[in-house]
């Protein structure tokens, strides 16, 4: 919608008052990543890691950093994340799943 500046300065203030919030951190994260702050977002999502060390959702979002910045080992290995946030249909195939190796 155009006002990234704007909602980059309403994250950046929410924050003065919910720095342990593991929400507003990640809220605050995407507001980072949409205007290029990417050094920025990373660490935010390592202070909502230290907050909440279990939350997928955290882990997702930080995957699609990692990945951006060609983080490659780090970052697929995050992004695996995604199937056990409930947000995806897990499907179920008559074979195993891919793991990286070669099939040729």
């Amino acid at each position: 919608m155009g006002r990234l500046e704007e909602s980059l300065a309403y994250h950046t203030q929410v924050m003065r008052n919910q720095y342990n919030d593991v929400r507003a951190l990640i809220n605050y994260s995407c507001a980072l990543r949409e205007n290029s702050q990417f050094d920025e977002e990373l660490e935010v999502f390592e202070k909502a890691r230290t907050l909440d060390p279990h939350n997928l959702e955290i882990e997702f979002e930080r995957s699609q950093n990692l990945l951006y910045n060609k983080n490659y080992s780090e970052g697929w290995k995050a992004f695996e994340d995604r199937w056990h946030t409930g947000e995806l249909p897990v499907k179920k195939f008559n074979c195993p799943q891919w793991q990286g190796e070669n099939v040729l």
